[in-house]
C-alpha cells in the first residue's frame, strides 16, 4: 500500500484494498499499517507531488480511499532527524 501511495497509483491502491476486504472482511488494519518510521500509507499520500499524478485529482482519490477504509489522520510518524548539539 505504501508503494502504491508513494507512486500515486490509485487503481493499485483500490485493488489492494478490495483484495484485503474480500480476504479479511475489512481493510482498516491493512490501511493503518506502518513502516519502521511509523509512517502510514496516508503519510505517503500526503506527500504526492502534482508531477506524479496520472490524472487530475488522483491524489485526492487516494486520500479519500484511505480515509474511507480506516486511515488514522492522527497517526504520528517517528521523528528520525538527528539531534545536533
Amino acid at each position: 500500500m505504501h508503494k502504491a501511495c508513494r507512486r500515486c497509483h490509485h487503481s493499485t491502491a483500490e485493488e489492494l484494498i478490495a483484495f484485503v476486504n474480500k480476504r479479511m472482511g475489512g481493510a482498516d488494519k491493512f490501511v493503518k499499517m506502518v513502516n519502521a518510521k511509523e509512517e502510514s500509507a496516508l503519510h505517503y499520500a500526503a506527500l504526492i507531488k502534482k508531477n506524479n499524478l496520472h490524472f487530475p485529482g488522483e491524489e485526492q482519490k487516494i486520500v479519500s480511499l484511505l480515509m474511507k477504509n480506516g486511515a488514522d489522520v492522527f497517526q504520528q510518524a517517528k521523528d528520525v532527524r538527528r539531534k545536533t548539539n
